[in-house]
């Protein structure tokens, strides 16, 4: 019998799955730009090769994060995405991602050098795909 936190899971990706559909399949943001009409709300990052338990054909979730949500903030959510794919501001995002890429670089024998690490960040942040939601105070 499934637990109640894994029937959650599973309603948390069915309801991804009807977000894909309803705005044409997940982005990268290599692809886009801020001429697109981004709202304030909610994203979440995925991963390739990184997988649901039990669903190895479903990317899983790696990151969520929100912006411009707070009630009056003029803010979008491309203003925060494009700290996350360029090397401005301030992203934890990005902190974590370039950790995680220089363990990954050295556990292969092949450590990425300082001056070409962010421009290594900046492009693993532009493939990975996302798909958000819009999620405006009123």
């Amino acid at each position: 019998m499934a637990s109640y936190r894994s029937k959650h899971v599973e309603r948390f990706y069915e309801l991804l799955k009807e977000l894909e559909e309803r705005v044409g399949g997940k982005r990268m943001l290599k692809d886009c730009d801020g001429h697109e009409g981004w709202p304030k709300g909610v994203y979440f990052f995925f991963e390739e090769g990184e997988t649901r338990y039990g669903n190895p054909e479903d990317l899983r979730v790696v990151y969520v994060g929100t912006h411009g949500t707070k009630s009056g903030s003029p803010s979008t959510l491309w203003w925060r995405l494009t700290q996350h794919k360029n090397d401005v501001g301030r992203s934890g995002f990005r902190d974590h991602l370039a950790k995680a890429l220089r363990n990954r670089s050295r556990n292969k024998g092949n450590p990425i050098p300082r001056h070409n690490h962010q421009t290594c960040v900046s492009r693993y942040i532009g493939q990975m795909p996302f798909l958000w939601v819009k999620a405006e105070d009123e």
